[in-house]
């Protein structure tokens, strides 16, 4: 049943189809040869990354207290408390340590973002094979953006990253993993898919994702193409998901009341990414990415605890 036709309201299915046509419409653009000003990518980055992105984890502490009972409804400021904690940490780890940093990262975000991706497939599975097929994903996605982004990657990369792995050894291992574990993610799919562990129109809808993100990483730049694969594909589809938790307890049902739910966390999140980034000015991308790191997280952890709920 459709709710109304803003994104939240909608059923998944025609959600998606609203994301592929998007991301669609951009890889149409660049076939024919249209051109991506570097102000239009930093406005999409802003805008998807920064203000989508950021406010798909506003609303944790609602998720812990009221979905998930991890605290009592009148303690969510000591769940604000302890999850900043783990965002300050991180920033001592990142300061003490960043090439331990750097893997922690590569790692959780590899778990994350397969969890939420295979999660429209994986709900008849058992707990050690979504793992597997949600690793699968994830590190395919990782290991897509290097690989297809190759020369960009570089360019970036802080000098003491490009002495750990040189050139040659990370664009060999990024090939590696790209191509090992689109292997290995489509046997699993097709094996779930034959035992009818899977059905039909989830798988369809899964690969139809899986084909628009890899042409997204493969022809778009870079930034281009993470702000549609995290604002849209990820954020936007986890903000709907959210929404529907809340409104499952009568807890928030209405449009207004979610943005407003939304909006406190999402400015200061926000403003705080913008710090970050101002303030390691001379290598904005790579702090860009220290600054998503750290403020994603505490949000991953909960984030695995709300999709293990079923398990």
């Amino acid at each position: 049943m459709l709710y109304g036709s803003f994104p939240f309201f909608i059923n998944d299915p025609t959600l998606r189809l609203l994301i592929t046509l998007i991301s669609a419409l951009f890889l149409l653009y660049a076939f024919i040869g249209g051109q991506f000003p570097i102000s239009f990518q930093y406005a999409l980055v802003f805008i998807l990354v920064g203000v989508v992105g950021m406010a798909h984890g506003s609303i944790d502490h609602i998720i812990a207290s009221d979905v998930l009972k991890i605290v009592p409804p009148n303690r969510k400021r000591l769940f604000i408390f302890f999850y900043l904690l783990i965002i300050g940490l991180y920033i001592v780890l990142w300061v003490v340590s960043p090439l331990i940093s750097f893997i922690l990262f590569l790692l959780y975000s590899a778990y994350h973002f397969g969890q939420a991706d295979t999660a429209i497939i994986g709900s008849k599975l058992s707990k050690t094979t979504r793992t597997l097929l949600g690793l699968s994903c994830g590190v395919l996605l990782l290991s897509s953006i290097l690989y297809f982004n190759h020369d960009y990657t570089l360019n970036y990369s802080p000098d003491w990253f490009l002495e750990i792995l040189p050139p040659t050894i990370l664009s060999r291992i990024s090939k590696y993993l790209f191509y090992s574990s689109l292997m290995l993610l489509i046997l699993q799919i097709t094996f779930h898919f034959v035992k009818g562990k899977i059905a039909s129109i989830e798988t369809s809808l899964f690969m139809v994702q899986l084909v628009f993100v890899l042409l997204l990483f493969k022809l778009l730049p870079p930034l281009v193409a993470f702000s549609l694969y995290f604002g849209l594909w990820h954020s936007l589809i986890v903000l709907k998901k959210e929404f529907q938790e809340v409104r499952n307890i009568g807890l928030i049902v209405n449009l207004k009341a979610f943005l407003k739910a939304l909006f406190p966390f999402t400015f200061i999140s926000l403003l705080g990414l913008l710090l970050i980034v101002y303030l390691g000015a001379a290598s904005a991308h790579f702090t860009t990415l220290v600054a998503i790191s750290v403020l994603a997280f505490p949000h991953t952890l909960l984030m695995h605890v709300l999709y293990s709920r079923a398990e």
